[in-house]
């Protein structure tokens, strides 16, 4: 027996030994298996090169043009360091007097980039990188250090044009921006968080973006990474070629980046550098867009073009007697997208240029209109709401707003400079108008009708079907825009609920 016992613990040690062994080796082949494939490099096709080597040689060429532009900025702050603490009258009974009347000015400093577009040293930047700066340090990326002179700035883009005393200088070239297409690969150059050439790519995301930051914009979108630092730097394309200045950024996104095209870069370029400011051509009409809902309104077949809301007097529109509900569908022969784009190619005309417009009145193709542009004021537009509450009249109800004759005094507070219409006064929460009228909003027409006062307009609405929509003219907020006010839903049968049994 013991025998017996003796004979199976060798044959179960054989065993345990033999499988230890099968699961060793066997287990170290299979890693070598796979660390040999995963060592062994892959084979990359040729459009997957191509693309590497481009960015390559993108980087090699276009960095050298990019600077790190340092800024020291004279900042005023109270030498109160407890605020209105010692405002309280306790604090007073102790200490009397104790604020200073006069400001403290320290030194701030601030980082961006810019970009050099010529030999002889003029660097394009954003206007909010050098804005009041005291001392402009521009480095390169070879260490050379520089004190910069501005040159000019453009504030209704943000940008600005520095110089620096140097020749020979490595330097970018522009590309055409009105070529580029969603999904094409861009880079973006520049020095973030102080990180001196920084090169990040990504595509294009979308064109034409308007997000209200300046008087003048169309900005390309990217998700090459922008950060704080970056503002100035170029956005690139495969060719090298500068293709937009990177400006913005969503704060509460990530991965998305805005640069203002460089066709408006390289205008303002050329601009301050000849004569050391920007000057524009000027039509004289605020715009809007056309969405589905004021197609349908209009009976416009598509929504490109722009809309007209209002005529400035005095101006190229109105001697050339456009009028407001006008649709602008084309300039020069070249159809309109939306405002970014007639507003870009307005500005970018000189004064003294013509442009012709085609135009839609009333659902009718107007003959061609020959407009003579004149410079571009440096301020456009209505006058702002002024402070001061308007003292309504008597008020009068219609779809949920309160309406009150405008006055004189009405039209003073309001800061309009002609007293006509009718004024919003309150609008109820269940109005087909609440979320697009506000009180102070003036009613100036209502479906292509002059509203001077309360009665011209019940006499326009009255013959409106309480079904119906209407189309107002508004002033709000220091604008002027169409509206459409929807009409009331017509009863279901079920509305009066159902039979009870």
């Amino acid at each position: 027996m013991k025998r017996k016992t003796i004979i199976w613990r060798i044959i179960l040690t054989v065993l345990f030994i033999l499988t230890a062994g099968f699961s060793f080796w066997g287990g170290k082949a299979l890693a070598e298996k796979q660390s040999g494939k995963a060592a062994v490099p892959l084979t990359l096709g040729q459009e997957i090169t191509s693309l590497e080597q481009a960015s390559v040689r993108v980087a090699e060429v276009v960095n050298p043009a990019v600077v790190n532009i340092r800024t020291t900025q004279k900042v005023a702050r109270s030498q109160n360091q407890f605020g209105d603490l010692f405002n309280d009258p306790f604090f007073r009974r102790f200490f009397g007097d104790m604020q200073p009347q006069e400001p403290r000015e320290y030194l701030r400093q601030a980082l961006g980039s810019g970009v050099i577009v010529s030999p002889d040293g003029y660097i394009l930047t954003n206007n909010h990188v050098i804005k009041d700066a005291a001392e402009v340090r521009v480095k390169l990326l070879d260490g050379r250090e520089f004190n910069a002179r501005i040159v000019g700035k453009d504030e209704k883009t943000d940008l600005a044009l520095a110089k620096i005393n140097a020749e020979n200088l490595p330097y970018a070239v522009f590309g055409d921006s009105s070529m580029i297409k969603v999904g094409q690969w861009v880079m973006a150059i520049g020095n973030p968080f102080g990180l001196e050439g920084t090169v990040t790519v990504g595509v294009v995301s979308a064109t034409g973006r308007h997000l209200g930051i300046n008087p003048i914009e169309s900005f390309i979108q990217t998700d090459a990474s922008i950060n704080q630092g970056n503002s100035g730097g170029p956005l690139v394309n495969l060719k090298g070629e500068v293709i937009g200045i990177n400006t913005a950024i969503v704060a509460s996104g990530q991965g998305i980046g805005f640069a203002i095209p460089s066709n408006m870069a390289q205008s303002v370029f050329e601009q301050i550098r000849t004569s050391g400011k920007v000057v524009r051509g000027y039509l004289g009409i605020s715009m809007q867009p056309i969405d589905l809902e004021m197609a349908q309104e209009m009976g416009l077949k598509q929504t490109n073009g722009v809309l007209v809301a209002n005529v400035y007097p005095g101006t190229p529109a109105e001697k050339a007697n456009l009028k407001p509900g006008d649709v602008i569908v084309n300039v020069n022969n070249i159809p309109v997208k939306g405002p970014d784009d007639i507003q870009s190619r307005i500005g970018r005309a000189k004064p003294g240029d013509t442009v012709v417009l085609q135009v839609i009145r009333n659902g009718k193709m107007l003959a061609p209109i020959s407009v003579r542009l004149v410079e571009q004021p440096a301020q456009m537009g209505a006058a702002a709401l002024r402070p001061g509450a308007a003292q309504p009249g008597e008020e009068k109800i219609w779809r949920g707003m309160k309406l009150v004759d405008i006055t004189p005094d009405i039209a003073n507070k309001l800061g309009l400079a002609v007293a006509y219409g009718v004024v919003v006064v309150d609008v109820s929460a269940s109005s087909p108008a609440a979320g697009k009228l506000s009180p102070q909003s003036v009613i100036l027409e209502v479906n292509r009708q002059a509203i001077n006062n309360l009665s011209d307009f019940f006499r326009v609405v009255k013959e409106i079907s309480d079904s119906k929509s209407a189309m107002v003219r508004v002033y709000a907020g220091g604008n002027y825009k169409y509206l459409i006010i929807p009409g009331k839903p017509p009863k279901s049968p079920l509305s009066g609920g159902l039979p009870k049994s």
